[in-house]
């Protein structure tokens, strides 16, 4: 074979060559890495074994071998994948754990769970339940000590939620005694009671109460005393111009300062700041969709696991209902014929820039729930002769309108011995009655509404 100049050598007579300081035993060490190296060239044959040395093209058999180079994207995502796994203890320890409780899960088929722990994916489905099995004693031993904890001192720190659950069990292979099941059964779920007054659930003062029989000299005066009703008739207030400001276009903007109040000013107890509400999936059901009832039930299902519950077509029409009657109300309040005319009536003060400021319109919302949206105005409608107009503002007044009657004709000329009845039902009231039903339960109406409209 030819010898060629191998550069091993060369760079090891280089640096023998101008390093005069070196020893004998740095001269033999680099005689046995020329022998070494040479030696290694000289067995392989063909031109292949020259051209790694001289770094020419390889060739096979006479045919050159062309290098191909994997795309750039993969080359990148290989070592990203390398770094977190490498430094990342829950990817790099514990993936395998959370592929095969994700596996249980998921109920993946037996071929796929036997693939993944072949090629180290997952770890065994024994091993995965002694994982959950783990978790769950561990968890249950804490909340049992934060429990007794709890006891001790005789308050509550947990809350319970509980709900029915089904599990389809689907034969693959038929046989005798092989039957599609459906597993029922119950869940539950303990909730820490969070961000709540130290002693609010305290069962000691509870108990006390009770042996007490403090209840007995509990009176509806002393719960009325107790209810903090400027506080109810602001938010009333805010609520009733929030109507108006999104009906409004050209008031819309205002609208940031009716929820910025809701923030601050009548906020009793906000959640804490960076509170996150956890997302829990939709769990299924074992309603038959192929009927109709079934299909009902599954809809309703979902929707209420979703927050739409089936009564919330009923809220949406009262809703709208009460909406409806407090713009009527701000017609009454501005001076106009229509609720139509509102829209038109502040685009008109919009062209002139004559809007109202939100001073304005907030005396005006306090107007209308006085005058409407209060148990003193309930009282007024259906007594008013027993309340002395002296102390009732002029605004606060209801205004009086026309007697309404109701008209039924009973009856048709439909031939010559047909009988036709034309009354005239009119509805009277008693004789030491001076008030309006239709009024005060319009006014009760929207008196219990706003409060729901807080609570939801």
């Amino acid at each position: 074979m030819r010898q060629h100049t191998d550069p091993i050598c060369q760079y090891a007579k280089h640096n023998t060559q101008h390093a005069n300081t070196q020893n004998t035993q740095h001269a033999n060490i680099d005689t046995q890495i020329r022998h070494a190296t040479r030696n290694h060239v000289t067995q392989k044959s063909g031109s292949h074994a020259s051209s790694r040395v001289f770094g020419i093209a390889s060739r096979m058999n006479s045919v050159l071998i062309t290098r191909k180079h994997r795309p750039p994207s993969i080359i990148q995502d290989a070592a990203i994948s390398s770094f977190v796994l490498a430094r990342n203890q829950y990817a790099k320890g514990y993936l395998a754990v959370q592929f095969g409780i994700w596996h249980i899960a998921c109920q993946s088929h037996v071929d796929v769970k036997c693939i993944s722990c072949l090629m180290g994916a997952r770890i065994h489905d024994a091993s995965a339940r002694h994982v959950l099995a783990t978790i769950a004693d561990d968890s249950l031993s804490r909340l049992r000590l934060e429990v007794k904890g709890g006891h001790e001192k005789c308050t509550v720190l947990y809350r319970y939620v509980l709900d029915n659950i089904q599990q389809f069990l689907k034969v693959w292979e038929g046989g005798i005694g092989h039957e599609n099941r459906l597993i029922c059964g119950c869940a539950g779920t303990a909730i820490g009671m969070d961000d709540i007054a130290p002693g609010a659930f305290n069962l000691e003062d509870l108990f006390s109460r009770i042996l007490r029989n403090d209840q007995s000299e509990l009176t509806v005066k002393k719960i009325y005393n107790n209810i903090h009703w400027n506080h109810i008739s602001a938010i009333q207030e805010l609520h009733v111009l929030r109507v108006l400001l999104r009906f409004v276009p050209s008031l819309n903007s205002l609208e940031k300062q009716v929820t910025e109040y809701f923030r601050t000013t009548y906020a009793i107890h906000r959640m804490c700041e960076g509170w996150k509400t956890k997302l829990v999936p939709l769990g299924t059901n074992s309603e038959h969709e192929i009927e109709t009832e079934g299909m009902k039930c599954a809809i309703h299902d979902f929707l209420s696991q979703s927050d739409w519950q089936p009564e919330y077509s009923s809220k949406l029409i009262q809703k709208t209902i009460w909406e409806t009657e407090v713009l009527d109300c701000w017609r009454l309040e501005i001076g106009l014929d229509h609720p139509e005319d509102i829209i038109r009536h502040f685009k008109n003060l919009g062209k002139q820039d004559q809007l109202p400021e939100y001073e304005v319109l907030l005396q005006n919302a306090k107007n209308i729930t006085e005058r409407y949206i209060t148990l003193e105005s309930y009282e007024q409608a259906l007594s008013p002769n027993d309340s002395d107009s002296s102390l009732i503002p002029d605004c606060h007044k209801f205004p009086i309108g026309t007697l309404f009657e109701s008209r039924n004709s009973v009856g048709r000329h439909n031939s010559e011995n047909d009988v036709s009845i034309n009354t005239t039902h009119t509805f009277t009231e008693g004789e030491d009655f001076t008030g309006d039903h239709v009024l005060a339960n319009s006014v009760l109406f929207m008196w219990e509404y706003s409060l729901w409209v807080q609570l939801d």
